[in-house]
């Protein structure tokens, strides 16, 4: 195995066990390699017919606040989702290149 391999082995696991239980999802798939300085979670693809496609955000999306909670990195967003259930609303500040998008969504 490469160091690369181990690398990527390592924080897939630590990721996996970190990962608080959540009730709901968004129905994004994550950039786990995003490190923006001013936090946020990058979208890298979405999940088909969940709520984040139905309302519009993309891949290549930086979340960056949930109910005007800054999202402040992986962990945090995880920690805000388990805060949902199915069938509250939730607002969501999207960063897509230079402008700024606002979506409600409904968990499922």
């Amino acid at each position: 195995m490469t160091l690369l391999t181990l690398l990527l082995l390592f924080t897939a696991t630590a990721l996996s066990a970190q990962q608080p239980k959540t009730k709901v999802t968004l129905g994004i798939k994550l950039d786990y390699f995003f490190s923006g300085s001013d936090g946020g979670v990058k979208v890298k693809g979405l999940v088909s017919g969940k709520a984040a496609e139905k309302a519009g955000i993309q891949a290549g999306d930086l979340i960056v606040a949930m109910d005007n909670t800054k999202i402040k990195g992986l962990f945090h967003y995880r920690d805000l989702l388990s805060e949902y259930t199915s069938g509250d609303k939730v607002k969501v500040k999207v960063k897509r290149q230079s402008e700024i998008l606002y979506f409600n969504i409904r968990f499922e």
